[in-house]
């Protein structure tokens, strides 16, 4: 009879081995009985270290790891540190220092905090008004901590666009037919801009004495309105011409005909310039 390779059962010839069937499987059905039992008795019930090769004898303590030792001889347990990474330091700094890039920028490095040993706190940092300037300002020392504020000095700007902005207002000038005026303004600039008025000496047409009507609100035209302008060059004068028949058309205050073109009384109104360089 044919046995198996690993453990010699015997195997009953296909075809022969009469009356030999029975005695040849009961023989290797107990042989495979015994063969489990033996593998299953080796097997551990349970998985502890001792159990493993080249692992410690017991567990580690809570929060341990399990590496290779130094050795790389077997494994061993430990507590994870900072100095375990790779691209580390392989120890731990001095106080105070932080762990910065190195200028390789290949590791990491401990390092001075360049804050100092305890860092910035808020009573580091201070707020200082300084005297009032012109354009106003707020600065940083980067060194002390210090923020700097300087409010803006309005009088001192007042002042200055008051020197550059200045106005002039004529007295009142009594209207003549065709007449002419020169208007000295003092501002030492020619004017950039030159607005005529007319006001209100004796009533009419719905005003009242003193009501102010300006240029922009008469009608435009050589006999009711003045011309006025500023000859080349000149920073002294403003020169016109009265309207050539000594009146203007305005717009009626009366009531019934509010809004109507009227025409002034000759001598009820004077006019006067407003002039800004």
């Amino acid at each position: 009879m044919a046995q198996t390779t690993n453990y010699n059962i015997v195997k009953p010839d296909v075809g022969a081995s009469e009356n030999t069937w029975g005695t040849a499987l009961n023989t290797a059905t107990d042989l495979i009985d015994s063969t489990i039992k033996t593998v299953s008795d080796a097997i551990p019930t349970s998985i502890v270290a001792t159990s493993i090769t080249d692992t410690p004898s017991s567990l580690g303590t809570a929060n341990q790891q399990l590496k290779i030792n130094a050795g790389g001889s077997a494994l061993e347990f430990f507590t994870p540190s900072v100095t375990n990474l790779s691209d580390t330091p392989s120890a731990l700094g001095t106080a105070n220092q932080i762990l910065k890039m190195n200028s390789g920028a290949t590791a990491l490095e401990w390092a001075t905090d360049a804050s100092g040993s305890s860092g910035i706190a808020l009573t580091n940092l201070s707020v200082s008004t300084g005297s009032a300037s012109t354009g106003g300002s707020l600065s940083y020392n980067n060194s002390s901590g210090v923020f700097t504020f300087v409010p803006t000095d309005w009088a001192t700007l007042m002042t200055t666009i008051t020197g550059t902005r200045q106005g002039s207002t004529s007295s009142d000038m009594t209207v003549t037919g065709g007449g002419t005026f020169t208007y000295a303004h003092g501002l030492s600039a020619s004017p950039f801009m030159v607005q005529w008025a007319i006001k209100c000496s004796t009533a009419e047409h719905g005003y009242s004495v003193g009501d102010i009507i300006y240029g922009t609100d008469t009608v435009a035209n050589a006999s009711h309105s003045p011309s006025v302008y500023v000859d080349s060059g000149d920073t002294t004068n403003v020169k016109g011409v009265f309207p050539s028949l000594g009146t203007f058309q305005i717009a009626s205050k009366a009531s019934g005909v509010v809004g109507n073109t009227v025409t002034t009384t000759s001598g009820r109104w004077t006019m006067h310039l407003k002039v800004m360089k």
